[in-house]
Protein backbone atom coordinates (compact mmCIF):
# COMPACT_ATOMS: atom_id res chain seq x y z
CA UNK A 1 0.00 0.00 0.00
CA UNK A 2 1.43 3.37 -1.06
CA UNK A 3 1.33 5.86 1.80
CA UNK A 4 2.74 8.77 -0.22
CA UNK A 5 0.54 11.80 -0.67
CA UNK A 6 1.73 12.40 -4.27
CA UNK A 7 2.47 10.04 -7.16
CA UNK A 8 6.15 9.62 -7.93
CA UNK A 9 7.78 9.02 -11.28
CA UNK A 10 10.83 6.78 -11.48
CA UNK A 11 13.61 8.41 -13.48
CA UNK A 12 14.75 6.28 -16.43
CA UNK A 13 16.82 8.83 -18.33
CA UNK A 14 19.65 11.28 -17.76
CA UNK A 15 19.02 14.17 -15.39
CA UNK A 16 21.59 16.93 -15.04
CA UNK A 17 21.48 18.61 -11.68
CA UNK A 18 23.27 20.03 -8.71
CA UNK A 19 22.53 20.25 -5.04
CA UNK A 20 24.53 22.88 -3.26
CA UNK A 21 26.89 20.28 -1.80
CA UNK A 22 30.30 19.05 -2.87
CA UNK A 23 29.09 15.95 -4.73
CA UNK A 24 26.93 15.10 -7.70
CA UNK A 25 23.90 12.87 -7.11
CA UNK A 26 21.53 10.47 -8.83
CA UNK A 27 17.86 11.40 -8.92
CA UNK A 28 15.89 8.20 -8.21
CA UNK A 29 12.32 9.47 -8.21
CA UNK A 30 10.36 12.70 -7.99
CA UNK A 31 6.91 14.07 -7.22
CA UNK A 32 5.56 17.59 -6.97
CA UNK A 33 6.26 17.55 -3.21
CA UNK A 34 9.69 15.91 -3.04
CA UNK A 35 12.39 13.67 -4.47
CA UNK A 36 14.66 10.78 -3.58
CA UNK A 37 18.35 11.07 -4.46
CA UNK A 38 21.43 8.88 -4.04
CA UNK A 39 24.56 10.78 -3.04
CA UNK A 40 28.06 9.87 -1.78
CA UNK A 41 27.80 12.32 1.12
CA UNK A 42 25.96 12.20 4.44
CA UNK A 43 23.48 15.08 4.68
CA UNK A 44 21.91 16.23 7.94
CA UNK A 45 18.20 15.78 8.59
CA UNK A 46 16.39 19.12 8.63
CA UNK A 47 19.04 21.01 6.65
CA UNK A 48 17.89 23.21 3.78
CA UNK A 49 19.33 23.15 0.24
CA UNK A 50 18.57 24.49 -3.22
CA UNK A 51 18.14 21.74 -5.78
CA UNK A 52 18.79 22.80 -9.38
CA UNK A 53 18.17 20.35 -12.16
CA UNK A 54 17.25 19.96 -15.78
CA UNK A 55 15.26 17.11 -17.28
CA UNK A 56 15.95 16.15 -20.87
CA UNK A 57 13.48 13.67 -22.30
CA UNK A 58 11.84 13.37 -25.74
CA UNK A 59 13.07 16.82 -26.81
CA UNK A 60 11.42 18.41 -23.76
CA UNK A 61 13.63 20.39 -21.39
CA UNK A 62 12.44 21.48 -17.96
CA UNK A 63 14.74 23.58 -15.78
CA UNK A 64 13.92 24.02 -12.11
CA UNK A 65 15.48 25.45 -8.95
CA UNK A 66 13.67 24.26 -5.85
CA UNK A 67 14.06 24.86 -2.12
CA UNK A 68 14.37 21.54 -0.31
CA UNK A 69 14.57 20.17 3.21
CA UNK A 70 16.26 16.86 4.11
CA UNK A 71 13.50 14.68 5.58
CA UNK A 72 15.16 11.25 5.41
CA UNK A 73 18.64 9.84 4.89
CA UNK A 74 20.22 6.46 5.31
CA UNK A 75 23.29 4.55 4.19
CA UNK A 76 22.39 2.11 1.40
CA UNK A 77 25.79 0.71 0.45
CA UNK A 78 29.17 1.56 -0.96
CA UNK A 79 30.49 2.53 -4.36
CA UNK A 80 33.85 3.44 -5.88
CA UNK A 81 35.25 6.90 -6.51
CA UNK A 82 37.06 7.91 -9.71
CA UNK A 83 40.27 6.97 -7.86
CA UNK A 84 38.77 3.53 -7.09
CA UNK A 85 38.50 4.17 -3.34
CA UNK A 86 35.47 2.90 -1.42
CA UNK A 87 32.82 5.60 -0.79
CA UNK A 88 29.52 5.45 1.13
CA UNK A 89 26.23 5.92 -0.76
CA UNK A 90 23.23 7.50 0.95
CA UNK A 91 19.63 7.71 -0.15
CA UNK A 92 18.21 11.07 0.85
CA UNK A 93 14.57 12.13 0.87
CA UNK A 94 13.98 15.77 -0.04
CA UNK A 95 10.80 17.71 0.65
CA UNK A 96 10.13 20.75 -1.55
CA UNK A 97 8.85 23.94 0.07
CA UNK A 98 7.95 27.47 -1.06
CA UNK A 99 7.57 26.05 -4.57
CA UNK A 100 6.01 28.40 -7.10
CA UNK A 101 2.75 27.41 -8.78
CA UNK A 102 4.57 27.49 -12.12
CA UNK A 103 7.23 25.03 -10.91
CA UNK A 104 4.59 22.71 -9.44
CA UNK A 105 2.76 22.85 -12.77
CA UNK A 106 5.98 21.92 -14.64
CA UNK A 107 6.64 19.01 -12.26
CA UNK A 108 3.07 17.67 -12.53
CA UNK A 109 3.16 17.90 -16.32
CA UNK A 110 6.50 16.16 -16.49
CA UNK A 111 5.50 13.39 -14.05
CA UNK A 112 2.28 12.73 -15.98
CA UNK A 113 4.24 12.57 -19.26
CA UNK A 114 6.82 10.20 -17.76
CA UNK A 115 4.10 7.90 -16.40
CA UNK A 116 2.42 7.82 -19.83
CA UNK A 117 5.75 7.02 -21.52
CA UNK A 118 6.37 4.21 -19.00
CA UNK A 119 2.91 2.68 -19.68
CA UNK A 120 3.55 2.79 -23.44
CA UNK A 121 6.88 1.03 -22.90
CA UNK A 122 5.38 -1.68 -20.66
CA UNK A 123 2.33 -2.28 -22.88
CA UNK A 124 4.38 -2.25 -26.07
Amino acid sequence: MNKRRDDRADINFEVNGSLVVDNSFSLLNISDSGALIRIPQKLTLGNLYHLKFEFINHNTTIQLKLKTKIVREHLVGYGRSSLNSKIPLYEVGLSFFDTSKEDIKKLKLFIAKEELDKKKYING
